[in-house]
């Protein structure tokens, strides 16, 4: 009868340490319920304060890479993107929403305005590229531009920064760059004038467009780098001036802080 007994302990105790270490091994795999809970917390806190929206978040773990997540707005749940934790210091992660709205048709408005803000804009040129890994990215062309035609091209931001930096008139995306500024896309404008070859008055008129491009960004709460570029023939006459994405404006290299955007 001892021994039995002993022999259905043992067993129930030899199961109990089996159920144990497979859930701990499960845990260990794709994550804890609790830490799967806080996370999804802390993302649809980060998203709700940066686009200023409500999201659902799915969250998913692995051992290679920690907890990541997709998510999507509850008022757009077709509109899905990826969210993974960030290596700089100014955010806690990095997400690709901003660069799938540009996707839809709910970012037509914000052409929209760029087209009529910059008429001499270069349609075919502009785009929303990926900074992370230099991707050539097309330009969607659902989209027709302000003389009726179908705006389709693509950008490689590889050769382009590799331009920039030959060029030391020019502040590059690299040169703005720093630990606590990485952005991971950019949305490249070029405009067809020579900057140099403008008056103070017309240079005044283009930094008013730019001020106020800046100011609809953010009232669209739509946070991305923003390159207005000033192309000519004469390659010491190119100019870069920058937007950011807390709407402050980059000019020769230097931050204008009267240009940024209160709320």
């Amino acid at each position: 009868m001892k021994r039995r007994t002993f022999i259905v302990i043992l067993t129930i105790v030899l199961i109990c340490i089996c159920l144990v270490l497979s859930v701990s091994g499960y845990w260990f795999v794709y994550g804890t319920p609790w830490g799967k809970y806080h996370e999804k917390q802390l993302i649809q806190t980060y998203l709700s304060e940066k686009y200023h929206d409500d999201f659902t978040v799915n969250i998913k773990y692995d051992i290679e890479n920690g907890y990541q997540a997709t998510a999507s707005p509850t008022s757009n749940p077709n509109l899905q993107f990826d969210i993974k934790p960030s290596f700089t210091e100014s955010s806690p992660y990095e997400d690709s929403y901003t660069y799938e709205y540009w996707q839809t048709k709910g970012a037509n408005p914000i052409r929209e305005y760029i087209y009529n803000l910059f008429p001499n804009i270069d349609y075919k040129r502009f785009a929303f590229a990926d900074m992370l890994f230099s991707m050539t990215i097309p330009l969607d062309n659902t989209y027709s531009d302000g003389m009726g035609n179908h705006a389709s091209s693509t950008i490689s931001f590889e050769e382009e920064l590799s331009i920039e930096e030959e060029n030391p008139h020019v502040t590059s995306v690299r040169t703005i760059q720093d630990s606590e500024f990485e952005p991971d896309y950019v949305l490249a404008i070029y405009l067809k004038t020579d900057w140099y070859k403008a008056n103070e008055d017309e240079r005044n008129v283009e930094l008013q467009k730019i001020n106020n491009l800046s100011k609809y960004l953010q009232v669209k709460h739509f946070p991305v780098l923003v390159r207005i570029f000033y192309e000519s023939a004469n390659k010491d006459h190119w100019k870069a001036i920058f937007i950011k994405e807390d709407g402050t404006i980059i000019n020769n290299n230097t931050l204008n802080s009267n240009s940024k955007f209160k709320k």
